[in-house]
């Protein structure tokens, strides 16, 4: 008798412990994620809403992440910060945006001069540039997944102005939203820059309290509504070839998940990555006849002269930043010497038509 009570106490606690592992195989961790600069409905964050449904769908629902736009949170483009201090556990943002708390981050997100999306990608996937972003920010507690950026887009549009540019004296004393380095450089050169948000810049075209600024590509321009404000849209490479941006995670909740979701993670945000770019590019590509049949702007490359003096103040710049901090000039010579030989790879494949 006493063994049968035994065996059936053993039984109620298999069936128990059995459950109780159901309900922790079943449990649902709930993340919040900010892209900065996203709007609802935009592609910036219909990417990024792809990106939780596979999340979601691939952890069996086990991880799910509610993406939120930029500025629901926390102001736009301090998701980096948000994420060090718990806010949120996931955003989503370009590093150039964080140089107010990394002085090297210009250099990392778009410098003038620098590599095309493909360029800085290969930097910091096969080069040294994901080893020295992740000494840049070794004092947060943050963790940059999966490795290489989740954002690198194509060239963005050199400046969206209200009046024609012929060459760089049309530039001088004119009002200029510009961020980063290239801001700092067009400073330089006698222009009046400012940094203001993204969500802020149709407003304040419209108002006149700048003549032209930058912000991004031409597909995710006219989602903005910038053909409204800007008639004159000048294309090069030259002051940002790129912008990076990384998924930021904060330490505590990474250490908290489950090895499989990590890995998880990790494949979707590289997933995430390559569908950004090639959504931004093929969009880009597609939207410049829509430009100028559908909107009358007109559409040009920039002027050489202007190409010229920006990069050959840069070249000023960048020996000035170099000459007073020793890791910026540790991370602008590995950059530039993984550039050399990228360019002249590109340079030898590339023909005219």
């Amino acid at each position: 008798m006493r063994k049968r009570i035994f065996l059936i106490h053993v039984f109620l606690l298999l069936v128990i412990a059995g459950f109780t592992t159901q309900a922790l195989a079943a449990e649902v961790i709930k993340w919040d994620l900010q892209r900065g600069a996203a709007n609802p409905g935009s592609i910036l964050f219909a990417v990024v809403e792809d990106f939780a449904k596979r999340v979601k769908a691939t952890s069996g629902g086990r991880l799910d992440i509610t993406p939120h736009p930029g500025g629901s949170i926390c102001p736009n483009t301090k998701e980096l910060e948000a994420v060090h201090n718990g806010v949120m556990q996931i955003g989503i943002s370009s590093c150039g945006w964080q140089l107010y708390l990394i002085p090297t981050a210009s250099v990392f997100c778009a410098p003038v001069g620098g590599m095309d999306g493909r360029g800085m990608r290969l930097w910091y996937e096969k080069g040294d540039g994901m080893k020295l972003w992740n000494k840049a920010t070794e004092k947060f507690n943050i963790v940059t997944l999966p490795g290489v950026p989740v954002q690198s887009f194509p060239p963005e549009v050199w400046v969206f102005s209200k009046v024609p540019i012929n060459s760089l004296k049309d530039l001088k004393g004119k009002k200029m939203r510009a961020m980063g380095d290239g801001g700092a450089i067009l400073n330089r050169l006698g222009m009046s820059v400012a940094n203001i948000v993204p969500t802020e810049l149709y407003e304040a075209m419209m108002r006149g309290v700048i003549d032209m600024c930058e912000a991004t590509g031409p597909y995710n321009a006219i989602e903005s509504a910038y053909q409204e404000v800007a008639k004159y849209w000048y294309f090069s490479g030259s002051r940002a070839n790129s912008d990076i941006g990384f998924a930021w995670v904060n330490k505590d909740a990474w250490a908290k998940l489950p090895v499989d979701l990590q890995e998880i993670l990790k494949v979707e945000l590289a997933r995430l990555g390559q569908n950004d770019y090639d959504t931004q590019f093929i969009r880009d590509t597609r939207s410049i006849s829509d430009l100028e049949g559908k909107y009358g702007v007109k559409v040009a490359k920039l002027p050489a002269d202007i190409d010229n003096t920006l990069l050959a103040e840069a070249e000023k710049f960048y020996a000035e930043k170099c000459a007073k901090d020793p890791f910026f000039k540790e991370v602008y010579t590995n950059q530039k010497a993984f550039q050399q030989q990228y360019d002249r790879f590109v340079d030898l494949i590339s023909f005219t038509r």
